[in-house]
């Protein structure tokens, strides 16, 4: 693709004169009008501040996992996941799903509905979250985010169970995540079950807790 119309017409001659034309067709077309929904790779070797005013395009239009090659320049604070072992200029990103924003879900926990509510923040690749159940709330551990693929822990204590600690792993599909997760609870064996969280606009992680977890209990009067 190139807004040149001359450059354009020669590379296509030169492909059908290398039997490649069936393989591989250039455009006459604005990079910024590209229609990038059905890409898995996009190559660029722009200009860096040309290449920065496009990494919109791509993170809005392009679909989670794409995969985003660049050479001699970056994409400024968009950091890349791989760097080419042979030529460091050579950067390769990969598109991420968007999961900043409030998830809830359940888990059926030694008998009981146990409800989670969970606020991740992102920018690029890189998010990090807390998360609640019950009345308690920690941080989450290790968060991994590639493409669609999302991965985290949790250790959290859990009303009748004690402290729990979870891994999740899952793939983001739009306003849902499914996947399974590992609950390996303070005393007891791991159980592997399905996890299915939905992205919700009014999240339970910011209710209300009240004081009742730090309380003393009552002392009885006894008289003599």
């Amino acid at each position: 693709m190139d807004i040149d119309p001359a450059l354009v017409e020669e590379s296509n001659r030169l492909a059908a004169s290398e039997g490649v034309a069936g393989r591989v067709h250039f455009y006459h077309r604005n990079a910024f009008d590209a229609d990038l929904r059905e890409a898995t790779v996009v190559t660029m070797w722009l200009f860096p501040e040309l290449m920065q005013l496009l990494r919109p395009i791509i993170l809005e239009r392009a679909r989670p996992g794409t995969r985003v090659l660049t050479a001699t320049w970056g994409l400024g604070s968009w950091q890349p996941d791989e760097v080419s072992k042979e030529d460091s200029t050579v950067q390769m990103r990969i598109v991420p799903a968007r999961v900043g924003g409030a998830w809830e879900w359940d888990l059926r926990i030694g008998g009981r509905r146990i409800g989670y509510s969970a606020v991740l923040e992102q920018r690029f690749q890189v998010a990090e979250g807390v998360a609640r159940a019950g009345d308690r709330r920690e941080v989450l551990q290790d968060v991994t985010l590639r493409g669609v693929d999302l991965r985290f822990g949790l250790e959290i204590t859990i009303d009748g169970a004690g402290l729990t600690r979870h891994l999740f792993s899952g793939q983001v599909q739009g306003d849902r995540i499914e996947g399974t997760v590992r609950v390996i609870p303070a005393a007891g064996s791991e159980v592997a079950m399905p996890w299915r969280a939905e992205r919700t606009s009014n999240s339970g992680y910011f209710a209300h807790t009240g004081t009742a977890l730090f309380q003393r209990p009552a002392v009885v009067d006894q008289a003599p």
